[in-house]
């Protein structure tokens, strides 16, 4: 039985976030969020917290030392959230066609591949929600870096020819091979 919800209440099942969801319009009719993935940040006096979106170092809210961030700063990677909630009437369609759609995004909101990220309307599916973004926290720390640009770039499935279902990672903005990801 699909479990019906309201914009309120899908709010509230993304307020586990560390870094929030941020609202960004009502796209193919639906309503759809923006979700940046970050690494909690552990200064030298034991203190652990997130990062301000856009900076290349923090300052902890403890101590005060400023400090260069390593690993995935806020924005770099991100998770867009197609919600299934219908802008006009504010609850989710009654179709249970229509699923919670997670996609994993870096630079210019370009797809960094894809991984099982639908969720099923059905009684329980908050935790499920929760359980998939935890999932593609964990992947988003092993995508490779473009050694030219430095973007995070995903990885793609080669669709033919001798290498048909292998995964490899290019930077298409700056047109770099990373290589295959069973040799990495």
């Amino acid at each position: 039985m699909i479990d019906t919800f309201d914009r309120a209440r899908f709010e509230q099942a993304l307020g586990f976030l560390p870094l929030g969801a941020k609202f960004i319009g009502a796209k193919s009719g639906q309503l759809e969020y923006l979700v940046p993935i970050c690494n909690k940040i552990r200064c030298y006096c034991g203190t652990k917290f997130y990062p301000a979106p856009g900076y290349s170092t923090a300052k902890c809210p403890k101590c005060g030392r400023v400090g260069e961030i390593t690993g995935l700063t806020p924005g770099e990677v991100s998770v867009k959230v197609y919600s299934s909630i219908d802008p006009i009437t504010g609850v989710c369609r009654e179709s249970g066609d229509d699923s919670i759609r997670l996609v994993m995004v870096g630079h210019k909101g370009k797809p960094l591949g894809k991984i099982d990220n639908y969720t099923t309307r059905i009684a329980g599916w908050e935790e499920r929600l929760k359980n998939k973004f935890r999932i593609m926290w964990a992947i988003a720390q092993t995508l490779p870096r473009c050694p030219k640009c430095h973007h995070v770039v995903g990885w793609n499935v080669c669709k033919s020819g001798q290498n048909k279902d292998r995964m490899f990672a290019r930077c298409w903005g700056c047109n770099v091979w990373i290589g295959w990801k069973d040799e990495t």
